[in-house]
């Protein structure tokens, strides 16, 4: 069976939560990965957590908002670990504030992130991957990418466009027949530092109730996703959204 072990894998906002669960899930696998984010700090410590595990795991400090890092950072992980098979674009933020309220520096704030961000790891990963004789970007989007939510506007705009951005890569790269497979996640509510700090107890639970599961997702199941859709078992798998939200969007 082929597998990805020994291959090199970037992963975005690496330190905590799905990205933190997604490392380890490729390192467990034999992957070598380079975990990057924004805070270097915590990736040198995520990394050093993992590494006494035993795991490949090289932390990288990348801030996915703006373009020169991430041709420096490339270029270092080529160098460092071998030639990039994987890219995960999974770094991103979010704050309920509703439309009116609003700002454009806003806007911006979450935009750049979410969806720049997932543009320019989306554009030097093909650029990498094709060179490297192919792989696989997998861009994490989100159930508020398909389905509204009132006081989201920025954060629903923004994982609606990594959808269609997916897209529309994955046909190119399938034109320009370079190997490069890209597709989407869209997870549902995940037990993460981020969600956590955004839901009061009253909303956890509402969600809770309203999702058919009747729990929030675990960060290692979302990394299992993940790592399907990045894997050789998938190779015939791009362009697609893939739902992993406990039913939550099929009602």
């Amino acid at each position: 069976m082929k597998t990805l072990k020994g291959k090199v894998v970037l992963v975005t906002g690496g330190a905590s939560g799905i990205g933190l669960a997604t490392v380890r899930r490729f390192a467990e696998a034999g992957c070598k990965v380079a975990l990057a984010d924004i805070n270097g700090n915590a990736a040198k410590a995520a990394a050093n957590v993992l590494q006494a595990d035993g795991l490949d795991v090289q932390a990288y400090t990348l801030d996915v908002r703006r373009e020169a890092p991430w041709t420096k950072v490339i270029a270092q992980i080529e160098r460092r670990l071998g030639p990039l098979h994987v890219v995960v674009n999974n770094a991103g933020i979010g704050r309920s504030v509703p439309l009116l309220e609003t700002t454009l520096a806003f806007w911006r704030e979450i935009t750049s992130v979410n969806l720049d961000g997932v543009f320019l790891g989306t554009k030097h990963g093909v650029a990498a991957l094709a060179r490297n004789g192919g792989g696989a970007i997998v861009n994490i989007s989100s159930i508020r990418g398909v389905a509204g939510f009132p006081g989201s506007s920025a954060y629903c705009a923004s994982k609606a466009g990594v959808r269609l951005l997916s897209k529309v890569a994955a046909l190119e790269c399938a034109a320009a027949k370079n190997g490069v497979r890209i597709n989407c996640i869209l997870p549902g509510y995940v037990e993460t530092p981020l969600v956590a700090k955004q839901l009061s107890p009253a909303i956890k639970r509402r969600i809770t109730k309203s999702t058919p599961m009747s729990r929030l997702a675990k960060p290692e199941e979302i990394a299992d996703a993940i790592f399907y859709l990045a894997s050789p078992q998938a190779s015939y798998v791009t362009g697609t959204d893939l739902l992993v939200d406990g039913g939550f969007v099929a009602q």
